[in-house]
């Protein structure tokens, strides 16, 4: 619960077990979630 509000929380998460990033929304939106984790994991590939 976010401010009193049910919310689905996606985290993208590396190899160590380490939070790359996290989206919290207020619906499930697998088209949201898709382009969530690829942009995270495509920020995390650039880093290294």
């Amino acid at each position: 619960m976010v401010s009193g509000r049910w919310t689905y929380v996606y985290r993208a998460v590396d190899q160590h077990g380490q939070v790359i990033d996290v989206l919290a929304s207020e619906r499930r939106d697998q088209a949201a979630a898709r382009h969530f984790f690829a942009a995270a994991f495509t920020e995390l590939a650039a880093a290294v």
